[in-house]
Parts: C-alpha cells; sequence; structure tokens
C-alpha cells in the first residue's frame, strides 16, 4: 500500500507527509520499516506521541523518512513515487490517500490515478499497471470480489 498526500500545494503535502509516520511509528515493525538500523532514529517521535503530543511528534518526523515512505505532491510527483514502485517489481501498487490541509482527497486521487488512467509502458514491453485505489474494485472484477454493502447488499461500485 503506498500512502498518497495529493496536493498542488507542495508546502502541504510535505506536511502531511510528515504528519502520516506517527500512525505508524508505535509498531513493532517501524524499525526495519524506516531503517532506523541504518541510523534514522524515531525515539524523539515515539517520545511525543506517547506523551500525547501528535503535533510535535510529527514535528520530529525525518523529512526522509516522510519522502520513502510517503508519495506526495501533486499528480505528476505522485506518479514518479509509483513508477520507483515498479521499477523495484510492484505491479499493482493500492494507493491510500492521506489528508492533506484536513481534507483525504479520495475524489481527486481516483480521478488522478483510477480506472481509465493509462500509464507509460513498462521495460519489456509490458503495459504499465494502474495503480488500484483502496477498497476499489472494477466492473470486471469476479462477483465474489466485488464490494457489497452488509446492510443493503447491494454493490458499493458507482454506476455508470
Amino acid at each position: 500500500m503506498v500512502h498518497c498526500c495529493l496536493s498542488g500545494d507542495a508546502q502541504a503535502a510535505t506536511a502531511a507527509a510528515r504528519d502520516v509516520v506517527p500512525r505508524y511509528v508505535l509498531h513493532s515493525s517501524v524499525p526495519r520499516l524506516f531503517g532506523e538500523h541504518d541510523g534514522i532514529d524515531l525515539a524523539p517521535v515515539r517520545e511525543r506521541l506517547l506523551a500525547g503530543d501528535r503535533a510535535g511528534a510529527t514535528e520530529r518526523v525525518p523529512q526522509s523518512v516522510a519522502d520513502a515512505f510517503v508519495a506526495r505532491g501533486d499528480a505528476a510527483a505522485c506518479a514518479r513515487r509509483l513508477d520507483e514502485y515498479r521499477a523495484a517489481g510492484v505491479d499493482l501498487p493500492v494507493l491510500f490517500p492521506m489528508p492533506v490541509g484536513g481534507a483525504w482527497g479520495y475524489a481527486e486521487t481516483i480521478a488522478a490515478f483510477g480506472r481509465g488512467q493509462a500509464g507509460a509502458p513498462r521495460a519489456g514491453g509490458r503495459g504499465r499497471a494502474r495503480p488500484s485505489v483502496k477498497n476499489s474494485l472494477s466492473d470486471s472484477s469476479p462477483p465474489w470480489r466485488r464490494a457489497t454493502s452488509r446492510r443493503s447488499g447491494r454493490s458499493t461500485l458507482p454506476t455508470r
């Protein structure tokens, strides 16, 4: 899953990317996930978070950690980050929109990267897989994989 802070405001996207890290910093796999064994110290982030100071925790997130963990910026910048995931062998990056300035940006992320958005071909001549947006399935998905509402039993997929 690729966290995505999509915004035309580069400063807001940068701040939002740093705000994603404290959501995960207390997890037991963080040293490996964020590279703490490679000299990155997230202890100050954890300390502030455990003290109840989320804003202080966010301020202490190294930008390099946020940049490695979150695709951020406008659609072109996020697409470049997705290309890095593809180059590393991820065939279908799943985007998880994160809030920028209080707005989660689901509609903007789907508009920028959702179904029907063509990508540049991959090395070897194969077409590039488009990123998936979290919790969305295409109309061609098998019926047992389509999202349905538990209450109504109806599909939650948008109709055309």
